[in-house]
């Protein structure tokens, strides 16, 4: 079965403000962008959707300057993340059966998990890799006052990577479109068609980098996976 990746990179990140996209600003001298491309260095299928303007610099600067497998294909994205996923999604390779959607600014997960969340879909159809809730959660009403506690037993924050069966994932995308939703993540359309999305433990490490502060956050886990 042949597996492929996705990474929707189109995003303008007003919340770091910068002067670039996050994805492209600096850590340790190294685009962002390129720590969580080398997390899928050994898949020979990807598909990354960034802005217009940026295809030909991110090609040549990114894909190219650091020796990224030569059949990845850099595309124009969409307006929103769910467009540029759906870019993607038409640009695989038609060998493509299993496909990861991965989101640029999450660096720090680990090869070895992306292999384990394809070997879960291709038993399961979808996956989602996903963190407990450790927080004690409140529900507020509109005045900012605490209207109940919410029991986070079962409760996960979802992340990514997002792995499906492509003909699934392709479905669902399909049936958003013609419905006109758009939903906070890929894993969101796929529930819509009734169909099981399993859930797979991840860590804290697979923070998204959003803010300034996260960039800082980034940089010590950078120090602290260099010296293990």
């Amino acid at each position: 079965m042949s597996r492929a990746i996705i990474i929707p990179a189109a995003g303008i990140g007003k919340r770091m403000e910068a002067n670039k996209p996050k994805q492209y600003l600096l850590l340790r001298g190294k685009p962002l962008l390129c720590y969580t491309l080398e997390i899928f260095r050994a898949y020979e299928h990807l598909v990354l959707a960034v802005e217009a303007e940026m295809q030909t610099q991110v090609q040549k600067d990114i894909v190219e300057y650091f020796n990224f497998p030569k059949t990845w294909k850099v595309i124009t994205g969409g307006k929103q993340r769910q467009d540029s996923v759906y870019e993607g999604i038409k640009a695989l390779h038609s060998s493509c059966n299993f496909v990861c959607i991965h989101d640029a600014v999450r660096p720090f997960v680990k090869p070895k998990q992306v292999e384990e969340l394809f070997s879960v879909a291709e038993k399961t159809g979808a996956v989602v890799f996903a963190a407990r809730v450790k927080d004690t959660l409140k529900k507020a009403n509109a005045e900012n006052q605490i209207a109940a506690t919410v029991d986070r037993a079962s409760l996960w924050r979802a992340q990514t990577p997002q792995v499906f069966q492509l003909s699934l994932l392709k479905k669902a995308f399909e049936d958003a479109y013609a419905n006109n939703v758009y939903g906070t993540d890929d894993a969101m359309l796929v529930e819509r068609l009734g169909h099981v999305v399993s859930l797979f433990e991840g860590n804290d490490f697979n923070i998204k980098i959003t803010t300034p502060e996260d960039l800082d956050i980034a940089e010590l886990y950078v120090e602290y996976f260099s010296q293990k």
